[in-house]
C-alpha cells in the first residue's frame, strides 16, 4: 500500500519554490504526491522528475490551477468538448514527461461548473466519448486516468460513485479507473 498527499496540503500553487515538498513528503513516510497543474503552473520539469525519483515519490497530476472554462468535455457545445479533450491531452503528456503514473480528478466536467437544469439526454454519452478518447491518449503515454466523484457544489456530472461507474462503463476504456476522494465523499 502507498500513502500519498495532494500538494494543496503544503502549498496552493506548484512551482520550483515548492520542490521542498518532496523532502517533506518523504520525511512524513509518504510515497505519492498529487501535483495540481494548470496553464498558470510553470516549473522545471526535469528537476521535478529527478527530485521525485530521488525522494521516492510516485507522481500523479490533476487539474486544480488555471483550467480554461471553455475546456470542458461535458459542455453542451461540441467545440468546447473538443477544446477540453485537447487541453486534457496536454496534461496527460505532461504527466508522461514527469514520469507520473496517473492523471486524476473530475476531468469529466469542469470543476466549479454546476448546471442547474435538466441534463440533456446525451450528456453522459458525449462525455463518455470524450473520456474514451482521453483513455486512448493516456494508454499511448502509459498513464492511468483516475476519475473521482466530486460534491454537488463542484460539479453536476458525477457526485456519487454510481454515477462515475456509469460514465466509465459508457466510456468503455481500460485506462479509466476510479479514485476515491474521502473529502468529496464525506461532503456529499
Amino acid at each position: 500500500m502507498k500513502y500519498g498527499a495532494h500538494i494543496f496540503l503544503f502549498t496552493n500553487h506548484w512551482s520550483d519554490d515548492a520542490f521542498w515538498i518532496f523532502e517533506e513528503a518523504q520525511a512524513l513516510g509518504l510515497n505519492c504526491l498529487d501535483i495540481s497543474i494548470g496553464d498558470d503552473v510553470h516549473f522545471d520539469k526535469q528537476r521535478c522528475r529527478a527530485l521525485a525519483e530521488e525522494h521516492q515519490q510516485t507522481l500523479m497530476l490533476s487539474p486544480g490551477s488555471e483550467w480554461p472554462l471553455a475546456a470542458d468535455i461535458s459542455a453542451d457545445d461540441a467545440a468546447q468538448r473538443q477544446q477540453g479533450v485537447a487541453w486534457h491531452k496536454q496534461q496527460i503528456d505532461l504527466a508522461a514527461e514527469l514520469g507520473a503514473v496517473a492523471y486524476t480528478g473530475a476531468i469529466y466536467g469542469h470543476t466549479g461548473v454546476v448546471k442547474k437544469r435538466r441534463p440533456p439526454a446525451d450528456e453522459y454519452k458525449w462525455t463518455a466519448e470524450a473520456l474514451h478518447e482521453l483513455g486512448e491518449h493516456a494508454q499511448s503515454r502509459g498513464i492511468i486516468i483516475a476519475l473521482e466523484a466530486m460534491s454537488h457544489f463542484r460539479t453536476h456530472i458525477a457526485n456519487k460513485p454510481e454515477q462515475l461507474i456509469e460514465l466509465i462503463r459508457l466510456a468503455d476504456h481500460p485506462q479509466l479507473r476510479i479514485a476515491f476522494d474521502t473529502y468529496h465523499a464525506i461532503t456529499e
